[in-house]
């Protein structure tokens, strides 16, 4: 019945729903068939289901459905639910085990949940009344209690802007096939079915549309976990070390269970919620959570672009992460991941498993890809009469596929050519016979050619050094800035409307000027960098840009820093408690100066260190440094962690950079390291006491102080018991109930083990003195004598006067199975 019912309901707008309610439905059944016998409470709700859609089926179809859309769309991802329902409640082969299993869960309850909601829906439709509430999901089995614990897990690292976007998807009616084939993966219940569904195609291909149509889809039916789309235009902020503690926040805001069993695991462990690394991350943030889990039906988290991650250095700790989980099947069952990719082969290596189903855009049928651009380019340009005028029989709409190479961003990149985005008054006739002429059919590489013809209609050779010049300031930035914000920085002195405002066809953000500027795809930030590819129009980044977006960004600092730039009232007051705080640093501190304050000294280190730009630099500490550590202590609220230890690697790449030229300077970059290391917690909880109490601590012959003691204007003054000079002794650490026999460091130098006559263990954070596991690690009976990290730095191998050596996770402290090794 499901089969016809679905069958009939070809409405565009309820396709996607449509799809993957048969996908789950059919994998449904397949396991119902396999089970000798039915329980009679899943025989009754799939009647209930097939109640609930017997009156779409009889009523007049089509026009009963587009009146109704809403309702039967609702009907159908509640039909979806029901699906992953059964299929998971029929896995086990014997009833009495299932009923017992999840007794305690109220199962017969949920069922009749199911039954009240498909019968509401029926009645809805019926009665032609909206309905404001979404479909019933039942997501965990085991779940038997209200959360009530108090959890902040803010300071885990975080890559805003990361998650999918709507308007990236597919148009609607086109990659139908293929995108039923990934939920047919994604909705696979066995428990030997693959956790990954990896898609990868050439540049241009699709692969990001389709992630972004995935994403939406299950984020529809809320079963997206989290999306992470990497972007070489964003590598400053979404890049292996915030991966997948972004990931593990994302399903913490989806599922209360998950996130407090995170937080049991990370809630005394500052410095583990702060972790970068991926193999860590994955462990704790991830696995271990979902240990205890049984979760119906999939949840689905989107990874796009992963070969943008980073070089093959950079992604090589993520992937090693990725492949060593899924290879040992330590990802949670019903955890499913889609990773779109080119085709890079360390990406394919790594992600080479039975647990890994691999899908290959290249091996679509030519014929079905062409016919899906031939919708998209028919869909972009529908309103554009005149085409028709010229080419009859919409000839156009076939040239244009034919030169578009199977590639979709070919033609995405044509149609906003043809309609002029960032022109007025753009003829599209002539700019599609542009494209023909200069184009063909067999072009190799024909997004460069592309590119190249866009290019040379835009710009004259007159105007190439402009080009490059502005060009290699929007490639240098770490995060893309908006065309107002680049103005702001730079204010006024560089024209990048006249460059950039033509470019629509090529860039995002040059018709509104509030969105960033950014590549509409990788492949043209690939093109510019590439000299063998763009030839006359390619662009290298050099240090003249650095210095000139660095130098922008100091003169910016002096322009705009300030005391009390969110005019703070009461210094009683902790930041958090601040109404409204968030809002008014946004007000008083603009993008271009976040920007500025965040990412000067990574421009100015790729620099020489000249004395003119030295000048500039011993400028700002005379004038704004203060400021500017209040104005990091502010961006903190917005973005926690991120802008203060950005900050304190500022300071540190300035030490090192100066050193040479200013011992001065050096000097003084390097007790900024101090500063920020010791008062960093006042930085976070609050911005005035950066003043009141953090400055007012600065030691007596520091140089630093020379440059606090004229900005103390409000009532602090320096205490004439102040140290004179830093701290030597940088952290004390104590815990230990005994003496310490020895200690080590990891091989990355983050941690040090120590043991102790107190017969336990401890690691701490090599830089905060911070515990990394609170506990003491507890197993030998008699002194422990020495301790040492293995090479890879996952393992701490301990010998004790009990005769024994036992070795323990690096990480959790938690002793590796097996017998101690006695002598």
């Amino acid at each position: 019945f499901f089969a016809n019912l679905l069958g009939s309901l070809n409405v565009p707008q309820i396709h996607p729903y449509v799809s993957l309610a048969w996908s789950v439905l059919s994998a449904a059944n397949k396991v119902i068939i396999n089970q000798q016998g039915c329980d009679d409470r899943i025989v009754g709700l799939a009647g209930a289901m097939n109640d609930a859609f017997a009156f779409v089926h009889d009523a007049e179809p089509l026009k009963a459905v587009k009146a109704h859309l809403k309702v039967v769309t609702l009907l159908v991802q509640q039909a979806t639910e029901c699906g992953y329902f059964i299929a998971e409640y029929a896995k086990e082969n014997s009833f009495l085990a299932r009923t017992m299993r999840y007794a305690f869960s109220g199962i017969d309850a949920r069922i009749t949940e199911y039954e009240k909601k498909l019968l509401e829906l029926k009645n809805a439709f019926l009665q032609g009344v909206a309905v404001h509430s979404a479909v019933t999901v039942f997501r965990i089995m085991n779940q038997v209690q209200d959360i009530t614990t108090a959890i902040d897990l803010n300071d885990m690292p975080y890559a805003s802007g990361a998650r999918y976007t709507r308007e990236k998807g597919c148009l609607p009616g086109t990659r139908e096939t293929f995108i039923s084939e990934i939920c047919d993966i994604i909705n696979n219940p066995a428990d030997d079915a693959p956790r990954v569904c990896l898609l990868t195609g050439v540049a241009g291909s699709g692969k990001s549309a389709i992630a972004h149509t995935v994403a939406r889809l299950y984020d529809q039916q809320r079963r997206l976990g989290s999306s992470y789309c990497f972007d070489n235009s964003h590598a400053a902020t979404r890049h292996p070390g915030n991966f997948f503690s972004t990931i593990a926040r994302d399903l913490s805001d989806h599922d209360r269970q998950y996130k407090e069993s995170l937080w049991e695991i990370v809630k005394d462990k500052r410095t583990l919620r702060m972790s970068t690394s991926p193999v860590e991350q994955l462990e704790e943030f991830i696995a271990r959570p979902s240990e205890h889990l049984d979760v119906i039906g999939p949840i689905l988290v989107v990874v796009d672009a992963l070969d943008e991650s980073g070089d093959r250095t950079a992604r090589e700790s993520l992937l090693s992460a990725l492949s060593k989980q899924i290879t040992e099947s330590k990802l949670p069952t019903n955890l499913r991941l889609l990773i779109t990719a080119r085709p890079e082969s360390d990406i394919l290596a790594m992600l080479s498993s039975s647990q890994v189903a691999h899908k290959q855009l290249d091996d679509v049928d030519t014929t079905l890809v062409d016919a899906d651009i031939g919708k998209f380019v028919k869909d972009s340009l529908c309103g554009y009469h005149e085409l028709d005028l010229l080419w009859h029989d919409q000839e156009w709409c076939h040239l244009l596929v034919l030169h578009s190479q199977h590639l979709f961003q070919w033609a995405s990149t044509a149609c906003h050519f043809i309609k002029g985005d960032g022109f007025v008054g753009v003829d599209p006739c002539q700019q599609l016979e542009l494209l023909l002429r200069t184009t063909g059919g067999d072009t190799p590489g024909p997004l460069d050619v592309l590119y190249r013809t866009i290019l040379g209609q835009l710009f004259n050779p007159a105007t190439m050094d402009q080009f490059r010049d502005v060009l290699g300031v929007v490639l240098a930035l770490n995060e893309p800035l908006s065309l107002s914000a680049l103005q702001g920085m730079f204010h006024g002195k560089v024209n990048f409307r006249r460059i950039l405002q033509p470019m629509g066809s090529l860039l995002a953000g040059v018709v509104n000027e509030q969105k960033p500027i950014q590549p509409l795809h990788t492949s043209f930030r690939d093109f510019l960098l590439d000299g063998d590819r763009s030839l006359a129009f390619h662009v290298s980044i050099t240090s003249h840009h650095q210095c000139n977006i660095g130098l922008a960004s100091i003169a910016c600092m002096q322009r705009m820093l300030k005391f009390n730039m969110c005019n703070l009232q009461d210094s009683r007051v902790l930041n958090s408690q601040v109404d409204g705080l968030q809002e008014r640093v946004k007000a008083a501190i603009p993008s271009y100066l976040a920007y500025s304050c965040q990412y000067w000294m990574e421009h100015l280190h790729h620099v020489e260190c000249s004395q003119d730009v030295l000048d500039q630099v011993t400028d700002v500490f005379k004038t704004c440094f203060p400021y500017w550590l209040e104005a990091i202590s502010l961006l903190s609220q917005v973005v926690p962690v991120t802008y203060i230890s950005s900050a304190q690697q500022s300071c540190a790449l300035l030490q090192q950079w100066a050193k040479v030229n200013s011992v001065c300077v050096a000097g003084l970059a390097a007790e900024a390291v101090h500063f920020i290391e010791i008062f960093a917690p006042v930085m976070q909880d609050s911005t005035p006491h950066l003043y009141l109490s953090a400055m007012p601590h600065t030691p007596s012959k520091s140089t630093l102080r020379t440059l606090w003691a004229h900005k103390l204007k409000h009532g602090a003054c320096f205490t004439p018991d102040q140290p004179q000079t830093w701290p030597i002794v940088v952290q004390i650490l104590s815990g230990h109930a005994g003496s310490i026999n020895s200690m080590a460091y990891s091989p990355d130098g983050q941690h040090i083990v120590s043991d102790s006559w107190d017969n336990t263990i401890r690691i701490w954070n090599a830089r905060t003195g911070q515990l990394l596991v609170i506990d003491p690690l507890q197993g030998h009976t008699d002194w422990v004598w020495s301790v040492v990290y293995s090479p890879d730095g996952q393992h701490i191998v301990s010998g004790s006067r009990d005769n024994t050596i036992r070795i323990w996770n690096a990480r959790t402290g938690q002793l590796v199975t097996g017998p101690p090794q006695r002598h």
